[in-house]
C-alpha cells in the first residue's frame, strides 16, 4: 500500500504544480489577447451593444473589468522579458505578478520578479509598501490614534464615537 501511495502522491503533486503554473501562463496569454483586442477595437466589430471595451469584456466575454485590467497589466509589465525569463515568470503566482505589475519599470523588473518569487504574498505586499514609504502591516505598532465606531441597533448604520 505504501509503495502504491507514493507514486500517486508524486503524480498528484506534479499535476498541481503543472496546472498552477499554467494559471500564470494563461493569465499572460489572456492579458496579451485582451490588449490586442483593445488595440484592434474588437468590441466595435463584434456586433454587441457594448459602448466601451470594458463593457464588451464584461458582457460578451464574461470577465470582470478588474480581472481584465489585472491580466492586461501583467502582460504589459512583463512582455519585454517573457522570452528571456519565461521559466522565472511561470514560477511566480499570478496574484504576486498582479501586485508588482504597477511598480515595474525597466530598471527594477528583474529585482521585483525575484522579490515576488522569494516572498509570500503578505511579505511582498509589505516590501512594496516600504519601498513606497508607506507603513507595512508588519511594522506598524498601532501606536497612532484610534477611531471608535458604534453601530445603531435600529438602523444598523455606523457612526464615530460622539458622532450623530
Amino acid at each position: 500500500d505504501v509503495l502504491r501511495w507514493q507514486p500517486e502522491y508524486h503524480i498528484r503533486k506534479n499535476a498541481i504544480i503543472t496546472n498552477y503554473r499554467k494559471t500564470t501562463e494563461h493569465y499572460l496569454i489572456v492579458g496579451k489577447l485582451l490588449c490586442d483586442a483593445e488595440r484592434g477595437a474588437d468590441w466595435k466589430h463584434d456586433g454587441s451593444c457594448a459602448r466601451t471595451f470594458h463593457q464588451w469584456v464584461e458582457f460578451e466575454l464574461g470577465i470582470k473589468r478588474t480581472q481584465a485590467q489585472r491580466m492586461m497589466g501583467i502582460w504589459v509589465a512583463f512582455k519585454s522579458v517573457i522570452e528571456e525569463h519565461m521559466e522565472d515568470i511561470l514560477e511566480i503566482d499570478f496574484s504576486k505578478l498582479a501586485l508588482i505589475a504597477p511598480y515595474v519599470n525597466d530598471d527594477n523588473k528583474l529585482d521585483l520578479m525575484h522579490m515576488a518569487k522569494a516572498n509570500t504574498l503578505r511579505d511582498l505586499d509589505g516590501n512594496l509598501k516600504e519601498m513606497n514609504g508607506d507603513v507595512s502591516q508588519d511594522t506598524c505598532g498601532h501606536t497612532g490614534a484610534f477611531e471608535v465606531y458604534h453601530k445603531c441597533v435600529q438602523c444598523g448604520k455606523f457612526s464615530r464615537q460622539g458622532g450623530r
